[in-house]
This record gives C-alpha cells, structure tokens and sequence, in this order.
C-alpha cells in the first residue's frame, strides 16, 4: 500500500521519483513528539514580522476568491477509495450501535419506570398487612385479657413442652 500512495504522489507531482519514502517512513519514532522546544523565552514566542505581514494583507483582502483548478483530472487511487469505504463502513457500524444503544436505554427507563410502580405497590401492600396485624395483635390480646391467669399459664407452658 505505501507504494501506491508513493506513486500517487509522484503522479502529483507532490514527490519526485528518487525519494526514499520507505526509510523516511521506517525513521518515525512511536514517541515523536511535535515540538518539545523550550518556550520560555520571548523570542520563541513573538511571531516572525514577515508572517504578521502576512496575516494582515490577508484579513486586509476582501471579496470572492478564484476557484482553484488542476490543469490535469486527478484521478482517485485504489487506497483512497479503499479509506473512503472504510469510513463509511465504521460511519454505519457506529450509527447503528447508537440506535440499539438508544433503544437499549429507552427500554431500561421503561422497564426502571415499571419497578418504580411496583415497589410502591409492594410498599402499598406491606403497610396494609402490617395494619391488620396490629388489629389481629389486639384481638389476640383482648382475648387473653379474657382467659382466667392460672388457665392462661397452663396453656402456655403445654404449648411450649410440645
């Protein structure tokens, strides 16, 4: 694939034929960084006047800017169309885990919805069998009101023997 994009380069006229791009590209450290110069002084840091020149005649121009034309068709290489595809297939996937990812969370606020409403039915349902068992409570200790003491200690010492 690097000879292909080597030779669409030269075919631009963008790289000539006697340069080596595999042993610049076998140059590249995974580590490279950018630029790792000391910016401290102020040198480094005021912009050479011939780029201000610059930067002011280009926001002094004003108006439409002529179209920009190859003399020859570029044609498109079998990489690039190769990266396009690429692109569009990831562009595809990505959008389509999206919408299951969406759907995904909609069904779980609908189904988080739902346990909501149940829990508080359950909490419903609790509170009313705690009430009647408070009121069976009360029966059962009106009844023993009721029952002679010494009966009462019998029945109770039998029912603890068996």
């Amino acid at each position: 694939m690097l000879s292909h994009v080597r030779d669409s380069l030269v075919s631009w006229s963008v790289l000539t034929d006697d340069v080596d791009l595999t042993s610049a590209i076998a140059s590249i450290r995974p580590n490279l960084r950018r630029n790792n110069s000391d910016r401290s002084t102020d040198d480094q840091l005021r912009v050479p006047w011939r780029s201000g020149e610059l930067l002011n005649l280009l926001l002094a121009r004003s108006g439409r800017h002529d179209h920009f034309d190859v003399d020859v068709p570029l044609d498109q290489s079998w990489w690039e169309r190769a990266l396009l595809d690429e692109r569009r297939v990831l562009l595809n996937w990505s959008l389509d885990r999206i919408a299951v990812l969406e759907a995904h969370g909609a069904n779980l606020e609908t189904h988080s919805s739902n346990l909501v409403v149940e829990s508080a039915l359950w909490r419903q349902r609790f509170e009313e069998t705690e009430l009647e068992l408070r009121g069976l409570q009360g029966r059962v200790d009106r009844v023993k009101k009721l029952i002679p003491a010494p009966l009462f200690r019998t029945v109770t010492k039998r029912s603890k023997e068996t």
